[in-house]
């Protein structure tokens, strides 16, 4: 996928374009924001889970042209060697190989791709040989897994040969082994059950049964809220209700991205993420209605109107946010070493203020960043959602 000012984007599939005048017109990035997750597979709402693999990614600072995308293609990812198995000694055909392409696929193993066989000695008379049940060893021993050439059954002859243009395909697959050592030194051989007259007994293993072992690890005593928990939480701090349109569309999104069971010790951060974007949908229709003139009054005192956060946010105007959120939020039933002091939540929530206000006067370098009261709401929003998007709500 490409994507310039001038032409939009464009796709390319095998290295070919394939769709041109796309509806997602030209334009820049001067409206990118750089809190945008880049997510490869998936969604960050994690509910459309792709079920393919990830050979190789590459992201370029400029979009490349239809013959710099070709060319990669036909170099395709990482190196590739033929490695050639002699068989000359077992058989009556000169100079005769058992040939694989292989590459490293990832740290962990090679691909093994369509094994051949081929005569290198030239106008070589096939013979009919018979080849069966082909195995790949590394090192010494054969691979534990990834047998996929054990099935084959065949025979060399020589109008295979001939047909084959000089080579004749023993299976069109490919195959993961696992890597032992690593590249520089793992060496491969072949096994055969039968290769022309000879013939190698192949007893499959026996696999050990395994015994359950009891666990012996002590279990948290502190557990999460599940995914209607905790939107039954946010609604009831933020006094937002669950069906209000936004909220409930963003849950939809979010819901299988969020916690399915009580045990901590399965949090994900990707559990989290979902969390704080549920948490920010909360907040901001908590600071839409509080900002408009039939307020509630879930923070009497502060001024949502004002001109910048440097008006909005003295001393007073901090007390008059975080008070009301930890008033929520914090138990006055639990003792003080089940839950964080009040105080110091309120440094941590001061820091971020602080933080936002700084970003927004010496914003960083691409970015742009207004003092209005636009701003202000925003991070009222941005206080709400760290606050209940936290710990003191998921623990329970």
């Amino acid at each position: 996928a490409t994507y310039s000012a001038t032409e939009g984007r464009k796709l390319y599939v095998y290295g070919a374009l394939i769709v041109d005048n796309d509806p997602e017109g030209a334009g820049n990035f001067n409206s990118w924001d750089r809190n945008f997750a880049f997510v490869v597979g998936d969604e960050v709402s994690n509910d459309n889970q792709w079920q393919g693999s990830v050979r190789f990614l590459a992201i370029h600072d400029r979009a490349l042209a239809a013959a710099d995308i070709q060319t990669n293609y036909d170099i395709g990812v990482g190196q590739k060697f033929y490695l050639l198995f002699s068989i000359s000694n077992h058989i009556s055909i000169p100079r005769s190989y058992i040939v694989m392409q292989v590459e490293q696929f990832d740290d962990y193993g090679y691909l093994f791709n369509e094994p051949f066989f081929v005569s290198l000695e030239p106008n070589a008379s096939i013979t009919d040989v018979i080849i069966k049940g082909l195995r790949i060893g590394i090192n010494g021993k054969q691979a534990t897994s990834g047998q996929a050439y054990a099935n084959v059954d065949t025979t060399i002859t020589q109008t295979a040969v001939d047909t084959g243009e000089g080579r004749q395909i023993l299976s069109t697959i490919g195959t993961i082994i696992g890597a032992d050592q690593g590249p520089a030194i793992d060496e491969f051989f072949l096994t055969f059950e039968q290769l022309g007259l000879e013939e190698n007994v192949y007893v499959e293993g026996t696999p050990t049964a395994q015994v359950p072992v009891p666990r012996t690890d002590e279990q948290s005593d502190i557990g999460v809220k599940t995914f209607d928990e905790i939107n039954e939480a946010l609604s009831a701090l933020t006094t937002i209700s669950k069906t209000n349109p936004s909220v409930a569309s963003t849950f939809d999104n979010v819901k299988q991205q969020l916690p399915t069971n009580e045990n901590i010790q399965g949090f994900l951060p990707a559990h989290q993420m979902g969390i704080a974007q549920l948490a920010v949908q909360y907040c901001s229709q908590l600071v839409t209605r509080e900002s408009s003139p039939s307020a509630t009054g879930s923070f009497p005192a502060f001024h949502f109107n004002a001109a910048s956060p440097a008006v909005a946010f003295p001393t007073m105007g901090r007390s008059q946010i975080g008070t009301p959120l930890l008033d929520n939020l914090l138990a006055n039933t639990v003792t003080v070493a089940d839950q964080p002091l009040a105080i110091d939540t309120e440094a941590e929530l001061n820091n971020l203020i602080d933080n936002l206000i700084s970003n927004c006067v010496s914003p960083p370098p691409g970015e742009s960043c207004v003092q209005n009261t636009q701003r202000v709401r925003d991070m009222v929003a941005a206080v709400c959602s760290a606050t209940f998007a936290s710990g003191m709500m998921l623990f329970q």
